[in-house]
């Protein structure tokens, strides 16, 4: 049974755009609601990258209302897309309430902290890093998120401000947009971070980013740790 309706979501969409919109719209404003109650909780704990993410899936859980369409698993696997490497895990996946419409992600989160210290050598890891580590470029490469219009990513901001790190990230991908080398991997101006929104405490902004043979439009949501 299980089987059999996993297959039936894979053979058509989750949702129609307009209801996939207003879901993915959803996610991110109640993340965005629940960041302070998590910035409280874990502010001044010495945690890393990993058990940030562990506490932040706990606390989303434990605040999610029950009619909401969708819930968030940490580590998640992709098991379902055709082609989609099975050895990778999302720091957090995004699925259906509702068994019938299947058990594969329709949303995915991929964590980073900013900056990456001590690790000088990763400076530059939300956008891209070693090994296709990169935040921005594992999306990119469709090593997370395979084939899903829009994923998003945290950033949990240990030191300076969100200006910062909105102009050193933009910086990075403008200077790989000159300088890639990388064959298999386009970078344009194009896909610098754009301003949504920000407070004291949390920042929203998105990028436009060039796959392989299509976009991906990618949500950032940054909490002020620091």
């Amino acid at each position: 049974m299980l089987r059999d309706s996993n297959r039936r979501a894979q053979s058509r969409p989750l949702f129609n755009n307009l209801k996939r919109g207003s879901t993915i719209l959803l996610i991110i404003n109640f993340i965005e609601t629940i960041l302070p109650l998590f910035r409280l909780h874990c502010k001044d704990r010495r945690l890393n990258e990993e058990e940030l993410t562990q506490e932040l899936v706990i606390i989303l859980l434990q605040n999610i209302k029950f009619e909401f369409p969708f819930r968030f698993i940490a580590e998640y696997r992709d098991i379902h897309t055709i082609g989609a490497d099975r050895r990778r895990r999302v720091d957090i996946g995004v699925v259906p309430s509702e068994t019938e419409k299947g058990t594969n992600s329709f949303f995915c989160i991929e964590a980073k902290c900013l900056p990456t210290l001590p690790f000088v050598k990763r400076e530059r890891e939300y956008v891209i890093g070693g090994n296709n580590n990169g935040g921005v470029e594992r999306f990119k490469r469709e090593l997370h998120g395979k084939e899903l219009p829009e994923n998003a990513m945290i950033g949990y901001i240990n030191s300076q401000s969100f200006n910062y790190w909105f102009t050193s990230i933009n910086k990075w991908i403008n200077d790989l947009s000159v300088s890639n080398t990388d064959s298999s991997i386009t970078w344009k101006k194009t896909e610098e971070l754009t301003k949504v929104r920000l407070n004291d405490v949390s920042a929203i902004y998105k990028s436009h980013n060039i796959r392989k043979n299509d976009f991906v439009y990618i949500h950032h949501i940054w909490i002020k740790m620091n």
